[in-house]
């Protein structure tokens, strides 16, 4: 009997990890093509130094990265020295932007750890959670890094990091719209 109770979790367990696979799939195709909209945010931060928000951060190609309170900071900024050899791998590229928006629980936490990690790269503060009110769409962890092109519509979306294959799809679709006219 308890192998009959087992074998139904199991199969339960894969027709709903199937259900929801298939979910996100939905909303992904959804999602690719939306416009994104950036609140008119007044500031950034660069090492917890307010900076004014440069006009060059939005290019013609533009990884947006999106951190909401829910993950811890430091655990989620782990993360960063990637980021930054990404930013360095296109460095030379002066068309792609990094947007990096945080909607922090503690600002100070999130500073330190900035700081820590010596990201010198401007970082909008979202604390009104302006973002995912004016995107709805961007709900799921999958949507918090997409590509926009030069009009903010979503191109590609799901997290490089540790990903080697993504980022290769991110890079593709990059040369596409520095291409395109």
């Amino acid at each position: 009997m308890k192998k009959y109770v087992i074998v139904l979790l199991c199969l339960c367990s894969l027709w709903a990890c199937k259900n929801e696979t298939q979910k996100l799939a939905k909303e992904m195709r959804h999602v690719i093509g939306q416009h994104v909209i950036i609140p008119d945010y007044a500031e950034a931060k660069v090492l917890g130094e307010s900076v004014p928000i440069p006009d060059s951060l939005f290019k013609k190609a533009n990884i947006l990265v999106y951190t909401p309170p829910l993950f811890c900071t430091s655990c989620n900024l782990d993360c960063l020295e990637e980021w930054k050899t990404f930013m360095n791998e296109l460095e030379t590229v002066s068309q792609i932007g990094f947007v990096f928006i945080f909607k922090p629980k503690r600002e100070k936490e999130l500073t330190a750890t900035l700081k820590e990690f010596n990201f010198d790269y401007p970082v909008i503060y979202d604390t009104k959670n302006e973002f995912i009110k004016k995107n709805p769409c961007i709900s799921h962890p999958v949507f918090y890094v997409i590509l926009l092109d030069e009009n903010n519509c979503i191109r590609l979306t799901g997290n490089p990091v540790g990903n080697e294959t993504l980022w290769k799809l991110y890079k593709q679709q990059i040369k596409t719209l520095l291409t395109e006219e």
